[in-house]
């Protein structure tokens, strides 16, 4: 096993949109060789690590340096490993925040030219993948760098730490109390109850996966910006658990915090539904969708698929989300027509 500290320079600075297309292309070319790891960006680099067998990681870091989208690749260090450091994550996206710049060796490696001692380059590389051993959940709760240090921030990170270890049913107000050193008078101060501490669990959680990740809808569209939600969705299943059990019950109106999570779903979906109106006036859907059942559309299969990958593991949710899109859009281009199966049943039974 082998992991790789590399940095990437673009020949141009990268946009948003760029960057969001480069960090799920980079997540979808690891994932086709079994190779993982993480990514983080600072203005106009990135610097991240890939692990995995040797082959796999040699063969990965050789496609990275022929592609142009990724710029200028230099392998900073190498180190031989028992295990991976990112198991579940294909690639990561760790933003950029006060814990991660207050190493210096790390901050030096992301903000100081290229162009040092290579010995010393490979001890700042090495720096950064101690880093992450000793933060392996980082990449779930980092959203924002100008919040990281602040007590609730530090509390939810704490609560999607207990929660992804021990499942939704035993994450309780006292074990996140415990874990992050306050008292229970104190957690209830920040969050008074306990789907008020799952609001900001989600909310965070999520926003680390989907924020970079949004530019993709006004770079390549709204089904390439769900696709990509779908892929590191995929890595999340506690995520999915969390998100799937909390629309369950916001379906009540009795139930404390529902009308906030219901108010939630419906603001993604107007995400979608605006993207795809922006899909037909750049021309990348047919004006035939109607932008609003467009967004139903493709939030049911967004949710059916994050559903069934919990009740059966090992679904390939690209793959589904793939084959399913590829008919649905097929079908936009296409006059609707109403189908009655009952009529078809009974045309031949005589009155």
């Amino acid at each position: 096993m082998r992991a790789v500290v590399f940095a990437m320079v673009p020949s141009t600075p990268w946009t948003d949109g760029a960057f969001a297309v480069l960090l799920a292309a980079l997540r979808e070319g690891n994932a086709a060789v079994d190779v993982t790891g993480v990514l983080t960006r600072h203005q106009d680099r990135a610097v991240g690590v890939v692990e995995g067998d040797d082959d796999d990681v040699s063969d990965r870091l050789a496609q990275l340096q022929a592609d142009p989208r990724y710029g200028a690749v230099r392998v900073l260090s190498s180190e031989t490993s028992r295990r991976r450091v990112f198991p579940e994550w294909a690639a990561a996206y760790q933003q950029a925040d006060p814990l991660l710049h207050g190493d210096e060796d790390v901050a030096v490696l992301l903000t100081a030219p290229l162009d040092a001692d290579p010995v010393l380059l490979a001890r700042r590389g090495e720096a950064l993948l101690s880093w992450f051993r000793a933060h392996p959940r980082a990449p779930l709760s980092a959203q924002h760098h100008t919040d990281s240090t602040s007590e609730p921030v530090r509390v939810v990170n704490v609560a999607i730490e207990v929660l992804h270890e021990t499942g939704i049913e035993d994450c309780s107000l006292e074990l996140v109390a415990d874990v992050a050193s306050i008292s229970l008078d104190e957690l209830v101060v920040l969050f008074p109850t306990r789907p008020d501490l799952v609001r900001a669990m989600i909310e965070r959680w999520a926003g680390a996966l989907s924020g970079p990740l949004l530019p993709i809808a006004a770079e390549l569209g709204a089904v390439a910006y769900l696709r990509a939600l779908v892929r590191a969705h995929a890595e999340q299943p506690a995520l999915m658990r969390l998100v799937a059990s909390t629309l369950s019950t916001s379906t009540s109106s009795t139930q404390p915090g529902g009308e906030y999570f219901r108010a939630m779903y419906s603001g993604f979906k107007a995400v979608i539904r605006d993207a795809l109106e922006d899909d037909v006036r750049a021309g990348r859907e047919p004006a035939t969708m109607d932008a609003e059942r467009g967004a139903q559309q493709l939030l049911a299969l967004f949710d059916g698929l994050r559903v069934q990958a919990l009740l059966e593991p090992g679904l390939d949710m690209v793959d589904a989300f793939d084959r399913a899109t590829a008919r649905t859009r097929r079908g936009w281009s296409e006059p609707y027509e109403q189908h009655d199966p009952f009529r078809q049943l009974t045309a031949g039974v005589r009155p």
